[in-house]
């Protein structure tokens, strides 16, 4: 059986849209487990009285997205754990093409998809994860159009953890403590995390591109209306000005400490002395420079502070990651790809441009 877990807080526009998709999966023999972390809309409202077959978990705060996921594991009873956004869409044969390459390959511990834009399907969203050398992970592929060019089935870093499919014995392989998606992460870089460990512990991820779901993201902060019960722009945009600012306060605040975490857990040591310089230009230009030209130093500040206090549990997690590991941390470093040749000066040109055209405005 697989056990689909998907994490909610006021997903009540979307929430029918992702339960009605998995009406008409092939693979018949899964359970459904929406998770809600106390929304303040109609979402448990919605499930109970529409979809009375879900098994709704009410959280009384809002938890996160990794308290969320454990709990629904705990609730579980597949043998292999899928987890789901609450304003993604899966196709009819989603659950099956993550669960073939399981069953034919006991090493596979993560199955990952093709994650496509909902609103603009020839888009991608995440076609797996990478890591670069500066130790940084991104969707590959995002915002590229789908021309195929991903459409090989191939081992990678990881995959996005929007849809994703875990074998439970890994999960179980790898947990902390009894803990398996790390809750002093809260949210971001969660999933690379797990994708890290699973290499560790001797599994590997796999892309399936056949396994195609569209994404909305980030959908409580977008302007949708729904119509005939699907979900519809109010207003064109265009995607990469789709998150206003206010969720990119949260994600900086979130991601400029948690992929420090997710280095100091599993990286090997030599990581560190060869290539922290360059991610510490990234961090420069991606969070100080951020927070200097959105007025929010202060609370780039506390993310940092939040880090810091944060080193002495990552290095107790270290330690148990590192004992109990399989293989040796530089499988990590091995599929680490260079960053462009440029990269970073365009980086430098981008948040310069910016900054001019902010004065002009």
């Amino acid at each position: 059986m697989i056990s689909v877990i998907i994490p909610n807080f006021n997903g009540a526009k979307f929430i029918p849209m992702c339960l009605d998709s998995f009406k008409n999966q092939t693979f018949t023999d899964f359970e459904l487990i929406v998770v809600d972390n106390n929304s303040a809309d109609d979402s448990c409202k919605i499930i109970e009285e529409q979809y009375p077959h879900v098994n709704l978990i009410k959280m009384s705060y809002n938890s996160g997205f990794s308290i969320a996921v454990n709990t629904g594991i705990k609730a579980s009873k597949g043998d292999f754990i899928a987890l789901f956004n609450n304003d993604a869409e899966a196709t009819p044969n989603w659950l099956e093409e993550l669960y073939k390459p399981m069953v034919e390959d006991a090493t596979v511990g993560v199955t990952g998809s093709k994650i496509l834009y909902y609103f603009r399907r020839d888009t991608i969203d995440s076609a797996g994860v990478v890591m670069n050398d500066d130790g940084v992970t991104d969707n590959r592929g995002s915002l590229e159009k789908d021309t195929g060019q991903y459409d090989k089935k191939e081992f990678l870093f990881g995959s996005c953890a929007a849809a994703i499919l875990y074998r439970r014995k890994m999960l179980d392989d790898i947990a902390i403590n009894g803990e398996i998606y790390d809750e002093d992460f809260f949210a971001y870089y969660e999933d690379s995390d797990i994708n890290a460990r699973c290499w560790l512990a001797g599994y590997k991820c796999l892309y399936v591109p056949e396994a195609v779901v569209y994404h909305i993201g980030s959908a409580t902060n977008k302007k949708v209306k729904i119509k005939d019960g699907k979900p519809l722009l109010e207003v064109e945009l265009k995607l990469e000005e789709a998150e206003p600012l206010t969720r990119g306060n949260y994600m900086m605040f979130y991601s400029s400490c948690n992929y420090f975490n997710l280095l100091i857990k599993n990286m090997p040591a030599d990581f560190f002395w060869k290539k922290l310089w360059k991610t510490l230009v990234y961090e420069f230009i991606h969070y100080f420079l951020y927070s200097l030209k959105n007025g929010i130093f202060i609370l780039y500040l506390k993310s940092k502070w939040r880090g810091f206090c944060q080193i002495p549990v990552m290095l107790k997690k270290r330690k148990i990651i590192q004992s109990k590991k399989k293989v040796d941390a530089h499988i990590l470093t091995d599929m680490c790809r260079p960053r462009k040749a440029g990269y970073y000066n365009e980086l430098f040109g981008r948040f310069f441009r910016n900054v001019q055209k902010t004065k002009k405005s």
